[in-house]
């Protein structure tokens, strides 16, 4: 079982965001898998109050879908993967899915860390809606009890055909056209290193 929040809720009010953490909190208690998407929209807020608010569900996140630079930078600062892996990974964030668009992806684990080749085998047309597209490919595969490098690769299959249609949802892809793709989508996975002071480090 997976809980996937995002920060968009979190912007509407002040209520619907003590709901999104409370609901973090109870699948926490329960021990059900917390996913959150920082999804940064400054039209609803301000950075500071997203900010505030990432700070108060993290505790409660397995698994984040940061996008890189447009979320990370005025998020947290961070200018490569490797700094937002860092960021994440230290607040006790198992999994981190890094969203680089036509860079494809970055996803790191406590072990491993990865970069996942992009894919758009029908064209690019509207990329609305690409980002839900990945995390629901790459959440599937975590409720069927695959690991995060192969979720990735149906996250990023996933997106990948979404693109060449318009819209969010009219677009998205069915399950038999993401499986007819996945294959294309390249995995290159290193070790995870260790720092000199005994933590863990990026080897992105």
């Amino acid at each position: 079982k997976v809980l996937h929040i995002s920060a968009i809720p979190q912007a509407i009010s002040a209520s619907a965001r003590a709901t999104v953490l409370k609901a973090a909190q109870i699948a926490k208690e329960r021990d059900v898998t917390v996913s959150y998407d920082t999804n940064l929209r400054p039209s609803l807020w301000t950075i500071e109050e997203a900010r505030e608010a990432m700070s108060d569900v993290l505790p409660y996140v397995d698994i984040v879908f940061p996008s890189h630079p447009e979320d990370t930078g005025p998020l947290i600062g961070a200018s490569s993967e490797a700094e937002v892996v860092q960021f994440f990974r230290s607040r006790g964030v198992d999994t981190v899915a890094v969203k680089r668009g036509e860079s494809g992806a970055w996803v790191a684990t406590q072990k491993e860390t990865a970069s996942v080749s992009a894919l758009a085998p029908q064209g690019v047309l509207d990329t609305t809606g690409a980002g839900d597209a990945f995390v629901g490919g790459f959440l599937h595969c975590i409720v069927q009890g695959l690991d995060a490098f192969e979720a990735a690769r149906w996250g990023t299959a996933s997106a990948g055909l979404k693109v060449a249609g318009r819209g969010a949802v009219a677009s998205q892809p069915s399950r038999e056209q993401v499986e007819s793709h996945v294959g294309q989508v390249q995995v290159r996975r290193h070790p995870r290193q260790t720092s000199q002071a005994g933590g863990p480090a990026s080897s992105l």
